[in-house]
């Protein structure tokens, strides 16, 4: 909805986030209804909000368009950060596959 409260938004931006990170790409799908449509402008507000938060995590792919009652974009993931991202996972995983033992005799 292109009235979505602060804090829900927030929440999307969180998700947006981490399905970049594993190096998915992401639709953005903004539904309007009935006399939302002739208040447009709150959707690509959103739309820029969003790309804001996300900064350099993720590149448009295009422009924002309308098709019928919804506004589209893509983003995908920059490469740079999904590297990042996937070597700390490596790491985290290494971690975890090597646990120190706590003195405990067998």
């Amino acid at each position: 909805s292109p009235f979505i409260a602060k804090n829900d938004l927030n929440i999307r931006i969180k998700r947006i986030k981490e399905f970049l990170g594993e190096g998915n790409k992401i639709k953005i799908r903004i539904r309007f209804s009935g006399r939302e449509l002739g208040k447009k402008d709150f959707g690509y507000k959103i739309v820029d909000q969003v790309l804001t938060e996300l900064g350099d995590l993720a590149n448009k792919e295009g422009e924002p368009k309308f098709m019928g009652k919804e506004l589209f974009l893509i983003l995908s993931p920059n490469k740079n950060s999904a590297q990042k991202n996937k070597e700390k996972k490596e790491k985290n995983e290494t971690k975890n596959e090597n646990p120190q033992t706590s003195g405990q005799k067998s």
